[in-house]
């Protein structure tokens, strides 16, 4: 038996995943000794000029594109610039990885749903979380320390398909949520004031993206830019050569290429003095202070600030708990005639109808990771009656086929209350694809229709959306007693619509985007002549 224990024994550490970290200025390497730039006395500036001297124009081009490339000479390992973190550390960009080490992360709700709470200290605590466990997970390999996140457009027309990302189409809104996630992410306190000793050290760096570029120019009373200009198409070529497009871009300001373009014609763009390389400098002089304020040219990132965490900070019970905090909190009772809060007691039967009623990544919305866990509908409201019948009616939100409405209503006609759980999900709004109305698509409001008249119970409709959806149909629906909208309420979202239905929790908050009768009532975009459609208006 034990000559057959050892083997085993081995056999099962060898399964287990190894994670190495690569990081800068090593202390047991004797030549990062003499660099400046390791030189933790120094100023950033200082330090990030004397890197920059020491590097040939074609290692300056490879470090100006997400996926920076090592320097080995100087002992400086290649770096993902690309990580994501709308709502949680997310596996979208290539910086970030889920193994057996760190198997998953906490997703929150979509950041459409978490805006709604209006709760700026929830906000901040949010970012102080999903920074937590990026830098658990930086800490072991698996992620990196500049997250391009959140967004901080605004939600102009409601059938936008990235609207999901944004805090809503209130610029008010939209600027506190940004002001206070970010703060979270970096963790320099909730009044800006940082909280670690080193007093300009970042836990990680965060990019609100897309504002510049995505922004509508009529603002604070500019009415247009006083000159005259010439609108060219994506297809017409804006400059005569990548040198030139590369020069421009650089003398703008660009310090970074999510792509490859800088780090293929930065060098030639140098060398036919289109630009010069003092203004590559200088962006890559900004890029790496950035970098050394987060600490990855001060040694093994273990013996640092932040260097204790690890993989057991991910997925902890108090992240998971804030996640389905953040879930109750944006979820907007929209009608209520008396139908809620269900209670357990005169409530034994149940019928769960609908194509996002047992659904799981759909309330993770876009730009997710892998969740600690999912909690379906189904599942949280099994927590609180002893029969739930479930029937889908639509096999998905496209709702193409009505075959399934017959058993929902026959479901429904049994059952004490209905729930019917509608909405949208990533086939029909997201990054390069939005909508072209505000109603619920394919057969879905016949489904709502014919189960509510069948019954004699309570019946409550619950939206899973991010953009509005028009519920009039429902509003003038005697049946229907109650309208909840859910938005994508992240991994506990099961656990929130449930609590929220038996009143365990109470909704107060009004629709972050309002909710208008129908399209009709939206500022049309439709005179953009961008052919990618409405997402032409935001970039995607």
């Amino acid at each position: 038996m034990k000559r057959l224990l050892l083997p085993v024994f081995f056999s099962f550490f060898l399964t287990i995943p190894q994670t190495t970290h690569q990081f800068a200025c090593n202390k047991n390497d004797p030549n990062t000794r003499d660099y400046l730039f390791c030189n933790t006395t120094l100023s950033y500036l200082d330090r990030a000029k004397d890197l920059v001297s020491r590097l040939t124009l074609e290692e300056k081009a490879q470090q100006l594109v997400n996926k920076a490339k090592g320097i080995s000479r100087l002992g400086v390992p290649a770096y993902e610039w690309w990580s994501e973190a709308l709502h949680g550390v997310s596996n979208t960009g290539p910086g970030v990885h889920f193994n057996a080490t760190v198997p998953g992360a906490t997703s929150f709700p979509a950041v459409i749903l978490s805006a709604a709470s209006f709760n700026s200290s929830l906000w901040y605590e949010m970012g102080r979380v999903v920074s937590t466990e990026a830098r658990a997970m930086y800490n072991v390999g698996l992620a990196g320390l500049t997250f391009w996140s959140p967004n901080v457009n605004v939600f102009r027309d409601p059938r936008w398909g990235r609207g999901q990302e944004t805090p809503g189409e209130d610029p008010l809104v939209v600027s506190k949520y940004a002001v206070n996630y970010v703060r979270g992410l970096q963790e320099v306190g909730p009044e800006g004031n940082f909280s670690n000793e080193s007093n300009d050290q970042l836990k990680v760096s965060s990019c609100c993206k897309h504002y510049t570029a995505y922004d509508v120019d009529n603002w604070k009373g500019v009415d247009r830019f006083h000159f005259d200009a010439k609108v060219y198409f994506n297809s017409i070529h804006y400059t005569a050569t990548p040198e030139d497009a590369v020069a421009l871009a650089l003398k703008a300001g660009l310090n970074m290429n999510c792509g490859a373009y800088l780090g293929k014609y930065t060098q030639n763009a140098v060398k036919s003095n289109k630009v010069e390389e003092s203004i590559v400098d200088q962006a890559l002089i900004y890029n790496y202070i950035v970098l050394m304020r987060l600490g990855f040219f001060d040694g093994d990132p273990t013996t640092l600030p932040f260097g204790q965490l690890g993989p057991s900070d991910v997925c902890t019970d108090d992240h998971q708990a804030l996640s389905l905090e953040a879930a109750k909190q944006g979820i907007v009772l929209l009608d209520n005639r008396g139908s809620l809060p269900l209670s357990p007691n005169t409530t034994q039967n149940i019928a769960l109808i609908g194509p996002n009623a047992n659904v799981t990544q759909v309330m993770i919305s876009n730009y997710a990771g892998v969740p600690c866990r999912y909690t379906t509908p189904l599942q949280g409201l099994q927590k609180y009656v002893p029969t739930v019948t479930y029937e889908v009616g639509c096999a998905n939100v496209g709702c193409g086929d009505e075959r399934g409405i017959g058993a929902a209503v026959k479901a429904a006609a049994a059952a004490d209350a209905v729930v019917v759980v509608v909405g949208l999900d990533q086939s029909i709004e997201r990054e390069g694809l939005d909508r072209v109305n505000l109603t619920l698509p394919g057969f879905q409001e016949r489904l709502v229709m014919e189960v509510a008249n069948a019954t004699n119970g309570n019946v409550i409709v619950v939206i899973m959306s991010a953009g509005p959806i028009d519920v009039s149909f429902a509003k003038n629906n005697s049946k229907i007693g109650a309208i909840l909208w859910v938005g994508y309420p992240g991994q506990a979202g099961g656990d929130a619509i449930a609590q929220v239905i038996f009143g365990d929790y109470n909704p107060v908050t009004p629709p972050k985007s309002n909710f208008r009768g129908s399209e009709s009532h939206v500022a049309s975009q439709s005179s953009l002549t961008g052919h990618v459609g409405l997402a032409m208006a935001y970039g995607a």
